[in-house]
């Protein structure tokens, strides 16, 4: 009986930490970001607009905790060296009409996973590039946009991100 009790407590010990582990993902209760994606547009097209809520709260969550991560380069001279920054990730980075609206266009030079230093400082160097164009506009919304296209799965997605400077809010899961 001592042995089945041990056994029992055993069990339950593996099932809370499976769970606990469990819960930790990144996009739980999906997989990863892929799955979390096609989840959306099945709500989307379905009309579900819980299921398509509760996403874009869980995207939306996942950007917060991402877009507070920003460094600094203690450099002397940073915009010069985020030039650099951004002629080392990006292949080209431009404001384009289209329409009534303008996008900042940027096309990575890699489909690659970035990490969280990369996203912050290729961040900052699209902010210092870029900011003081007259067409830069809502700051924080473009940001979440950039760190939504730099995505795990969404970075594979895209050859070219698109930043609207004209939203006032944005889509967590298709970044515009």
């Amino acid at each position: 009986m001592k042995y089945f009790i041990g056994f029992v407590v055993m069990a339950l010990v593996a099932a809370l930490i499976y769970v606990y582990f469990k819960r930790k993902r990144k996009y739980y209760p999906y997989k990863d970001f892929m799955d979390l994606f096609r989840a959306y547009e099945e709500a989307v097209k379905d009309g579900d607009e819980d299921k398509k809520k509760e996403i874009l709260r869980i995207g939306k969550a996942d950007l917060d905790k991402e877009g507070k991560k920003d460094l600094k380069l203690p450099l002397f001279d940073p915009k010069k060296a985020y030039a650099r920054v951004f002629d080392d990730y990006f292949e080209y980075g431009y404001f384009e009409s289209r329409g009534k609206e303008v996008c900042l266009s940027l096309k990575p030079r890699d489909r690659k996973v970035w990490t969280v230093r990369e996203k912050a400082l290729c961040w900052q160097a699209v902010l210092y590039k870029f900011s003081d164009d007259e067409r830069w506009d809502n700051t924080e919304i473009m940001k979440k946009q950039f760190y939504c296209h730099a995505r795990l799965g969404y970075a594979f997605m895209q050859e070219e991100w698109n930043l609207e400077p004209w939203r006032t809010e944005m889509d967590y899961i298709t970044c515009n």
